[in-house]
């Protein structure tokens, strides 16, 4: 395996060094590296037969299942082009993604097979796989052509700079994107990570986070090419979370602030033996720093970053030694990674000053799927993209993100919603979300009711105290906060709701 330089011989290659170190963990059924090679080189021979080309894109549906990594890295050996589609797209969205990205094969795990054939109707789609027991007729057996397949291995020619993933983002304010992610893109993620996090060969990482969102697979890469263990947990349940740290004496956790919060509020949370946990990392949506606090008393560091799919993902890690002194900051960049704060003139900004964040990096993609413009957009002087999210950085090279550039309040002067959403959460344990129907015009808290009772007064209360003078807020209860598929708020449905009456006014 000399020909191969992308993330696609990472497993052979291990598999060399280390054959009989566990790779995964699923539910009961354990892979060492030099099983799960086998099974990967397998797939590819399939991959081939099926016609599958050097450049064709392959797509997989599913949650985190071992056939979503048997997947990319088969791609990998044979030159092709993953697309993970996120399973909360309703049918007619993976048929704009299938047709989008012309995938020519589709990957589906059982659990999502009747969603995959009903979006396959004027796709290029010609062969459409299934990880279960196969009942319909338009689906073939995954492992059966695994069984079938050559075993020889493969070793060709991929250049590190060949497309690798062709991610879809789910954006708060525009259709999908499809991110190109090249081969070493995704190796300077993992370059990256190890820069400030202590991965080591005997860590065991449990895989919430999903594997289709580049947060879970660019925190699951580093694992694997270190020679550790992946424990995959396909449903997310914060009891089983507490239980498989464990079982399994987990030692790394990534994910969403959401997932943490679910954890503390568990009964068993106080008391669980989390001893063994020594990387635990949040991001992907702003992380209140009561969060923070809470999983210090517990003894756990958890570490806020930041990413985007666009830079595979990690652009921002907060160190360890920072956590509780830099509550809710999203740290330094990685050794290969710079950061920009820029204003409105597009001219660098004074430390403190919040302004637009701008990351420059090796991981940083290659543009968007035949979009050119879009990719002209944010990609800008000389390789910098820009992120949309507004930041500042402290005179220790600390930066703090405030949220999208779109939903910083303007009241004369720019206001991040967010601490003032986390200051309502945490006096009242009720989601809120601050926004304005213009700039410069009046405040609006749409509160979620989730069928409990919601202290209006005290909540505008917070909220106008927080707010420069001049300012109050106008408070509107409503069932629950849009979210998209990814669980973050979208703020414009909120914008466009402000215009309306569709909502009950406090």
């Amino acid at each position: 395996m000399h020909r191969n330089l992308g993330i696609g011989s990472w497993i052979a290659r291990r598999a060399r060094m280390t054959p009989e170190r566990v790779a995964l963990i699923a539910e009961d059924q354990r892979w060492t590296y030099a099983q799960l090679d086998d099974r990967i080189t397998c797939l590819a021979h399939a991959l081939l037969e099926l016609g599958i080309a050097s450049g064709d894109r392959v797509a997989f549906i599913g949650d985190n299942h071992p056939a979503a990594l048997e997947t990319l890295f088969a791609c990998g050996l044979v030159g092709a082009i993953l697309v993970p589609l996120h399973p909360g797209f309703d049918a007619g969205t993976i048929q704009d993604v299938l047709v989008e990205s012309g995938a020519r094969a589709l990957i589906t795990t059982l659990a999502y097979a009747n969603t995959a054939r009903q979006a396959l109707p004027g796709t290029r789609i010609t062969r459409a796989i299934c990880t279960g027991p196969v009942v319909d007729a338009g689906l073939e057996s995954y492992e059966q052509l695994i069984a079938d397949a050559a075993t020889e291995p493969l070793d060709r020619a991929i250049s590190l700079s060949a497309p690798c993933v062709l991610a879809f983002t789910s954006g708060t304010d525009s259709r999908n994107k499809g991110v190109v992610l090249s081969h070493a893109n995704l190796f300077f993620n993992v370059v990256n990570l190890l820069s400030c996090i202590d991965y080591r060969h005997d860590d065991v990482v449990l895989t919430t986070a999903p594997l289709y969102r580049m947060g879970g697979l660019g925190f699951t890469l580093p694992v694997l090419f270190k020679g550790g263990t992946c424990v995959l947990m396909e449903r997310r349940h914060p009891a089983q979370v507490l239980a498989l740290v464990e079982q399994h004496r987990v030692t790394a956790l990534f994910d969403a602030p959401r997932l943490y919060d679910e954890i503390a509020r568990d009964p068993h949370f106080a008391t669980a033996d989390l001893s063994s946990l020594r990387i635990v990392v949040t991001g992907g949506a702003p992380v209140p720093p009561s969060l923070i606090v809470t999983y210090l008393a517990r003894g756990i560091r958890l570490r806020q970053g930041y990413g985007l799919t666009e830079a595979a993902p990690v652009a921002l890690l907060l160190d360890s030694d920072d956590v509780s002194t830099h509550v809710g900051a999203a740290g330094r960049p990685p050794m290969y990674g710079a950061v920009r704060i820029i204003g409105p003139d597009r001219e660098d900004v004074p430390a403190g000053t919040l302004g637009e964040l701008l990351y420059s990096g090796p991981n940083v993609m290659t543009g968007y799927w035949r979009r050119p413009d879009a990719t002209a957009r944010v990609l800008v002087e000389d390789g910098w993209l820009r992120t949309g999210d507004a930041a500042n950085v402290d005179a220790d090279g600390i930066v703090a993100i405030a949220g999208r550039v779109s939903d910083v309040l303007d009241c004369g002067q720019p206001i991040p919603p967010g601490p003032i959403e986390d200051a309502v959460r945490t006096a009242t344990d009720v989601e809120c979300a601050l926004v304005q129907r213009a700039p410069g015009s009046a405040v609006i808290a749409f509160v979620a009711a989730h069928l409990r009772a919601v202290d209006v007064p005290s909540i505008a209360t917070i909220c106008d105290a927080l707010l420069p003078a001049g300012y109050s807020v106008e408070v509107r209860v409503i069932d629950a906060l849009p979210r998209n598929a990814n669980g973050k708020v979208l703020r414009g449905a909120l914008r466009a709701k402000a215009a309306t009456n569709d909502a009950r006014r406090a």
